[in-house]
């Protein structure tokens, strides 16, 4: 009986290992050098954001990977801005930018901290109630 233990456990080892190998043997150097930036654009959108980013925040954890989001939100009356002020807590990575036509905030002219040549996955979250 020790020994079927002792053998699953050195054949699970040697596969992991072989794994591990053909994994950085066949990656692209410097495909996750630049983490994605997840871009949220919000309005009204207290019913899906924070799952939206728990989620992301969440699976990047678990993959290892840092989370970098950027919520864009313009003009909610909802309670979408305290929930994003409650996930800045919870998140540092997360950076919040009203949209304002004052000189505060994001008014179109100004731009966001640069992704370094990363990647960035826009998802439009904004609710316009059917307004289209």
């Amino acid at each position: 009986m020790e020994q079927w233990l002792f053998f699953g456990i050195a054949l699970f080892a040697v596969i992991r290992i072989m794994a591990d190998q053909f994994s950085r043997i066949f990656s692209f150097p410097g495909l996750h050098s630049n983490p994605p930036r997840l871009v949220l654009l919000t309005r009204n959108s207290q019913k899906n954001v924070e799952w939206v980013i728990r989620s992301y925040c969440q699976r990047r954890r678990l993959a290892g990977r840092p989370s970098e989001i950027l919520c864009l939100d313009t003009g909610s009356t909802d309670d979408t801005p305290l929930i994003l002020q409650r996930l800045q807590r919870r998140y540092p990575s997360l950076e919040v930018l009203p949209y304002t036509a004052a000189s505060t905030g994001w008014d179109r002219e100004t731009e966001p901290e640069s992704t370094g040549g990363g990647t960035a996955l826009v998802l439009d979250l904004r609710n316009d109630n059917g307004n289209r």
